[in-house]
């Protein structure tokens, strides 16, 4: 059950983000709040420091392709041995599968992990990517609940075709979620267990393991403005 609350602070109780950040020369804002725990956003996007930036311009593309350069290789190698082993069947399965996905209106897993490298807390240095604190953000993220969570007003100016859904939001990552199972279940029952093909098993088995299916939610949406 996800049982963390994302909300606005009130302005007074928030912390001046010079004072979180002082040695930061970019201008940083509050945007929500987790438990006790403060996120926040540069005011510019343009102004993200490289390292930051070039993490969250792939997740952008990843979210905009609804899939990552690691799908798209072990979905061709799919393709490749069904070809080669003559199974038109199969090749068209696949293709169709990844036809499926590009009109997709977001991939909820994508979104999680571009939030976690957008907003960041006081204790992360905001010129870099750390890769093993954001995925803990992003853990957190799963853990509130998603309708209440992605109405928030920064998330919401952030990726608005996901606000977009209204209340639809939970019942289509509960259908992309099983879709998503599906796809990936197809290219890994046609992938051989060669030893070249040892690393996209294991990415398919993490990528099935990690995918969100979100539980019902009874919860109205937040949308104070900061």
């Amino acid at each position: 059950m996800n049982t963390e609350i994302a909300y606005i602070k009130e302005k007074e109780q928030r912390d001046d983000p010079k004072v979180v950040f002082p040695d930061c020369p970019q201008i940083i804002k509050y945007a929500f709040s987790i438990g006790d725990k403060d996120f926040y956003q540069f005011e510019d996007f343009n102004e993200t420091p490289c390292e930051r930036a070039f993490v969250a311009l792939d997740y952008y593309a990843e979210e905009r392709m609804k899939c990552d350069r690691e799908y798209l290789k072990a979905h061709c190698a799919a393709v490749e041995e069904a070809i080669n082993k003559n199974k038109m069947t199969d090749v068209m399965k696949l293709h169709f599968n990844l036809q499926e996905r590009l009109t997709w209106i977001t991939d909820i897993d994508v979104a999680y992990k571009l939030c976690s490298v957008v907003f960041f807390d006081g204790t992360e240095n905001p010129s870099r990517y750390e890769g093993l604190h954001c995925q803990e953000n992003a853990k957190l993220f799963r853990e509130c609940k998603m309708d209440q969570f992605f109405f928030l007003t920064p998330l919401r100016e952030l990726m608005p075709h996901i606000s977009s859904l209204g209340t639809d939001l939970q019942s289509y990552c509960e259908a992309m979620g099983e879709l998503k199972k599906m796809h990936l279940s197809t290219i890994m029952e046609r992938l051989s267990s060669s030893d070249t093909k040892t690393e996209m098993l294991a990415y398919l088995r993490t990528q099935l393991a990690e995918v969100s299916i979100p539980a019902s939610s009874e919860s109205g949406a937040s949308t104070s403005t900061t």
